[in-house]
Formats: structure tokens, sequence, C-alpha cells
């Protein structure tokens, strides 16, 4: 085999000004902290002084931004965090999330950090709203806390119905939405042994359960008993079209893998029988929109 040698195609000799890079200046000896009230003025001073750092991921700067706009941001001892040259290398999301806020925060500024500490920050494991359900001896953490999250992006602002996953929701924001409805890990309780019968996360038939409960409760009961039991039914009952479509498309996805789209295709289903079974209407089968599950032909749940 012939060796390589390999000759760039483009060939430019450095001048001597861009052989010289000079060395920045070192402005802290040791790392030093102190408290501070961060304005907007202040962080964009502080995001101007940044050379390197990760993409910002506006997600998590807007979900900073409205906790820090509803009052809900919290002194939690987490730092911003300058090198020893001045550069800003961790605390970025929050700082512009203070300048889109219009907002302030007090927090902690440490400097004087080793520039190479910044490849080893934020790789930790961050604490969850599920953490901190689990720490509160909440059972069914993780359920609750994904049908928090849907609830929340079901109201307005976003109205959510098909695309849950496009907004990051911070636990403040969770926190809040379980303040408004406490009774939701109940509901997740009678919801459970029904959701294992039916073959559906229990978050989210509880969702699909609360949607219907606040149209009628004693119907929605009714429905989703009949919906985990499974027989039972008069042919035409929307139901039972509910509960053989369901088993269609998992029998699909077993032979063929893919379920990214199953729950939002669930939930539409079953949005769609509930409005045929409070109408007293009796189908044989449930057909999905031509085109796809789109926000603009979700069906509008009927009391």
């Amino acid at each position: 085999m012939e060796e390589i040698k390999f000759v760039s195609p483009v060939s430019s000799p450095l001048t001597e000004a861009e052989e010289i890079v000079e060395e920045p200046q070192r402005l802290y000896a040791k790392p030093q902290a102190d408290w501070e009230t961060i304005t907007p003025e202040v962080a964009q001073a502080y995001l101007d002084t940044m050379e390197r750092n990760r993409s910002e991921k506006p997600g998590g700067t807007d979900a900073y931004g409205r906790d820090m706009e509803n009052d809900a941001w919290l002194v939690t001892g987490e730092t911003i965090v300058f090198d020893w040259f001045g550069r800003l290398i961790d605390g970025q999301h929050r700082l512009r999330a203070v300048v889109k806020s219009g907002t302030s925060i007090y927090t902690l500024v440490v400097r004087g950090i080793d520039p190479k500490a910044q490849d080893a920050m934020d790789s930790g494991i961050r604490r969850t709203f599920r953490d901190k359900l689990t720490m509160d001896g909440i059972l069914g953490a993780p359920a609750l806390a994904a049908l928090l999250r849907r609830i929340y992006l079901w109201e307005p602002p976003y109205n959510e119905r098909v695309n849950f996953s496009r907004v990051t929701v911070t636990n403040a924001e969770l926190g809040r939405t379980l303040d408004k409805y406490p009774y939701l890990p109940d509901m997740l309780t009678y919801i459970t042994p029904l959701a294992a019968r039916a073959e559906v996360s229990r978050s989210l038939m509880t969702f699909l359960f609360w949607l219907f409960a606040q149209q009628n409760q004693e119907a929605a009961v009714q429905f989703v008993e009949k919906w985990a039991n499974g027989t039972g039914f008069d042919e035409g009952d929307p139901i039972l079209a509910l509960v053989r479509r369901l088993r269609k498309e998992k029998k699909l996805i077993d032979r063929n893998g893919g379920r990214g789209n199953f729950q939002t295709l669930t939930m539409w289903l079953a949005v769609y029988a509930w409005n045929n079974f409070r109408q007293g209407k009796s189908v044989t089968g449930l057909q999905l929109p031509k085109g796809g599950i789109k926000v603009e032909n979700f069906p509008r749940i009927r009391a």
C-alpha cells in the first residue's frame, strides 16, 4: 500500500503578526465570591466578556425568563462564574434571561476560576421536578411530573395539542400547576390500575380523564372504566372502536417500531371517541385525519 503524504491544497504562511498570540492578562490571583444584584444592564456587560461558551438554548433562556417575570426565581446558591482573566464561563442562560425579561436577580458571583474548569461545568445530574416530588414522598412522582407538564402546556398561553416537547417547563411552573390542581395525585392513584389494564401510560390516561372530567366527571368515570375493562361492549360503541384502533396501532408499532407519535395518536383518538360517546353516536371505526394530526384538526372536547 502506497504511503499517503497529505499536503493541504491551500497554503498561506502566517505573518509574523499572526504568529504572535498575546496572552491575556490574569486579573485574579485566586478565586473570590460576592453576592450581587444583577440588572439587565449588568447582565449584558457580563455577557459581553464571554469568549467561549456553549450555544444558547433559547428554550432554557425563555423558561428562566418566565420564572423571573413571575417572581418565581429563587436564590439557590448557584453561581455566575468568571475565569481568572475576567471572562464569563458559566451563567449565560441566566444572564440572557435577565436581559430578555427586563428583571433583576440576586445571585452569587465567583471570579478567578481556572479557565479549564469550564469543560467540567454543567456535567452533573439536573434536579428535576420529579426529584422534588420524590423527596416530598409523593408516590408516582414520574407520572405526576409528566401529567403536570401536559396540563401546563395544554392551558394558555401555549394551548398545546400535539407537540408537547417544544417548550421547556420550569420546576416553578410545574409547582404552580400542582397548587392549582391539588387533587391530581389522588386522580393519578385512581387511574393507575385502569391505565395498566388499558395498556396506556398512566400520566396520559390521567391527563385524558382530567380533560373529560372537566366536562362531566360522572361520564368521564364511565368512559375510562369501560376503556380499561375492554370487554362487554355493544357493537358500534365508540369506546370499543377506540380499543380496537389502539390495539391495531400497537401491533404495527411492535412490528415496525417507532413509538414516537403513539401518545399524540392515543390522545386524538380518545378525544374523538369521547365526543362520539357523549353524543350517543354509533361508530364502527376511528379514522385519523388526512395529512396527520395537527393543532388545526384536533377535535374540540364536548361536554
